[in-house]
């Protein structure tokens, strides 16, 4: 008389039973997904950070490399603008008789064509304006003082002849011809232009 409800209740018992059992399979496996996807996720992340951080650097590396072009390109920017095209002769030749005056010598014989010339470099010419002049003076050390502050204050000009001699009985002469690159922008007063070189 009792069979028949032990039976059911037996029977309620495994389906809760299957139900639990099918429900903890299921959670399993959705936690088995979630925890893929997690490390899917992670590993996702990581790369993305990775790459963000190469690309980053890659950046950065070409920011300096960039950043020291143009300091160089910038400490050479003002030898290019010393002057004006049609002023860079009589500048050149000013500024030649000045730096000789301040070394204590005597400047002579200076000539600046009035017409620019072509000179060849590697496979191009370019345009230069050509200044020489001769300094004389009792001290070599004074004379070879000049020639340094000179190729220092025109850096990208050639020193396209020189000669020194004797000059009278106690004075030494320099005879230079200075070749200049004629820039056609618009010229900037070069730093130490018109000052004093040591």
């Amino acid at each position: 008389m009792n069979m028949p409800y032990f039976r059911n209740t037996l029977l309620l018992i495994g389906f809760v039973f299957a139900g639990t059992f099918i429900a903890f399979l299921t959670a399993a496996m959705w936690v088995g997904q979630q925890r893929i996807k997690f490390a899917d996720s992670g590993r996702s992340e990581f790369q993305a950070h990775a790459e963000r951080g190469a690309a980053e650097g890659e950046a950065r590396l070409r920011e300096e490399q960039i950043q020291m072009f143009r300091d160089f390109v910038n400490a050479w920017e003002p030898c290019f603008h010393v002057a004006p095209a049609r002023d860079l002769g009589n500048f050149l030749r000013n500024e030649l008789a000045k730096r000789a005056t301040y070394h204590g010598l005597v400047s002579e014989g200076a000539v600046t064509p009035a017409e620019t010339k072509n000179y060849p470099v590697g496979g191009t010419t370019i345009r230069v304006q050509q200044v020489s002049i001769k300094v004389v003076g009792d001290s070599l050390p004074s004379i070879l003082s000049w020639l340094g502050s000179v190729e220092r204050t025109f850096a990208i000009a050639r020193v396209d002849s020189v000669s020194l001699s004797t000059y009278g009985s106690r004075s030494a002469s320099l005879a230079v011809t200075l070749l200049h690159p004629v820039e056609e922008a618009p010229a900037r007063t070069m730093p130490g232009a018109g000052g004093q070189t040591n």
